[in-house]
């Protein structure tokens, strides 16, 4: 579920500082610059933190908001915690936040119910995965970091079913334009990377 256009704000008091576009933060930081390279340094530690000991669960919504929390948690209070503002990118319209727990019900729900596909052959769990997907980007329940709470979850949720998640074979700009289709409906150039190799059987 979305928002009309004018729910939505590029700027909220509740997340940044004001007149900026800063997100407040543990070292009360207020260059956006300086910002991001403390994010990128201790995300990366934590993130490889989780490729040695993934932070397992029960693959429930309450488990990505742990992955999340644990990613994020020495840069931001709201490590974890779903946003309390309805935000957008570009074009896209995210699910507006007073939705966001009934989305994430429906959506961990019907994963629950299938099993987390894992009976599912490669090409159909290639589908259900790729609409999984774009499920997650129209839900996007954090203020900031969904796409790598949502890459360790998938990882997870990969691994378990004996694949593996690997965005080392595309380019930034090709996972986006994937995503972005994703999000609007059109699974099929996420669906051709991951045939392609985003997602590989172990071995």
């Amino acid at each position: 579920m979305v928002c009309d256009v004018k729910d939505y704000t590029s700027r909220d008091t509740i997340y940044m500082y004001s007149n900026t576009d800063v997100f407040k933060n543990k070292f009360d930081i207020r260059d956006l610059k300086d910002l991001k390279e403390q994010e990128m340094f201790f995300t990366s530690i934590r993130i490889t933190d989780l490729q040695i000991k993934p932070l397992l669960g029960d693959l429930t919504f309450e488990h990505l908001k742990k992955i999340h929390k644990y990613i994020f948690q020495d840069i931001y209070d709201f490590a974890g915690e779903t946003r309390k503002v309805d935000i957008e990118k570009g074009n896209s319209k995210f699910c507006c936040s007073q939705y966001i727990e009934i989305e994430a019900e429906r959506i961990f729900k019907k994963l629950a119910e299938e099993k987390h596909y894992s009976e599912y052959n490669f090409l159909q769990y290639s589908e259900k995965i790729a609409n999984f997907m774009g499920d997650l980007i129209a839900l996007h329940p954090f203020r900031e970091g969904n796409g790598r709470a949502n890459r360790e979850y998938l990882r997870i949720l990969c691994w378990r079913n004996g694949y593996e998640l690997n965005y080392n074979f595309f380019s930034k700009e090709e996972i986006l334009k994937a995503d972005i289709l994703a999000f609007n409906g059109d699974i099929s150039l996420l669906l051709e990377l991951i045939n392609k190799g985003l997602i590989n059987k172990i071995k």
